[in-house]
This record gives structure tokens, C-alpha cells and sequence, in this order.
């Protein structure tokens, strides 16, 4: 389920450019690795107790809260994990029994120390 979300999402958003330019709280990636990595755990996880739990890392309001939401919504009951790596600041989500179909998320921002905003596949996520 995990993936299909981001079909929903990906490539919806604004201009599709990283953020990776800016800079200021919240903005750098590597420094956001802690926080990101807990929550894209959750995103693999495919567990919707899981997911919920993460709400609490996502800024309020947020697009990283809604994608959460959608995602939750999808799973009616836990499946097998996907799996997640994350090499500074980017975060690699492959299907559990596809392990080839892959997505990257990046670009992560924090808002008072919560996801608040990523790309996905390069692209700002959007919700509808």
C-alpha cells in the first residue's frame, strides 16, 4: 500500500524542484535523519498501529501528516514490511515482495522538529 500512496501523490505538487537549496531550521536534510528515519520506518512498516503512532512526527496541518493519513487509511491490517534505507537525508522505500520496485524521498523538512514536507521521486508531494 505503502506505494501505491505515492502513485496518488507523486508528481502533483508544485514545481517538482528540490529543496535542497534553502537552507534555514529545519531544511537540512542530513540533520533531519533522525526524524526522517523514524518516519519513513513507519511508512515501510505497513502496519496501520504503525503508521498512526508516527502522526506525532509529522508537523500539524502538514503534507507529511496527510500522506501519512493516506497510507493509513489504505492498510485495513499489517502486512509484510517494506524495506527502507536511508543514506544522508534520502530515504530508499522498496516494495517487500517486489524488491526492485523502489521510491526515494528527499528533500525531507522539519517544521519544531516534525516532517513537515518531502519529494518523492523527486517530485513535491501534493494532496488532493
Amino acid at each position: 500500500m505503502t506505494l501505491a500512496a505515492i502513485t496518488v501523490l507523486a508528481g502533483c505538487g508544485d514545481s517538482g524542484k528540490s529543496d535542497a537549496h534553502q537552507q534555514g531550521p529545519g531544511m537540512d536534510p542530513t540533520k533531519n535523519a533522525a526524524v526522517g528515519t523514524q518516519f519513513f520506518t513507519a511508512v515501510a512498516s505497513n502496519d496501520p498501529a504503525t503508521v498512526e503512532a508516527a502522526y506525532d512526527l509529522a508537523a500539524p496541518a502538514s503534507r507529511a501528516l496527510s500522506y501519512l493519513k493516506l497510507v493509513h487509511d489504505g492498510l485495513t491490517a499489517a502486512g509484510t514490511a517494506d524495506t527502507m534505507t536511508e543514506d544522508q537525508g534520502t530515504y530508499k522505500l522498496c516494495q517487500a515482495d517486489k524488491p526492485t520496485v523502489c521510491h526515494t524521498f528527499a528533500a525531507v523538512t522539519l517544521s519544531d522538529g516534525k516532517v513537515n514536507d518531502f519529494t518523492v521521486d523527486g517530485k513535491r508531494i501534493a494532496i488532493r
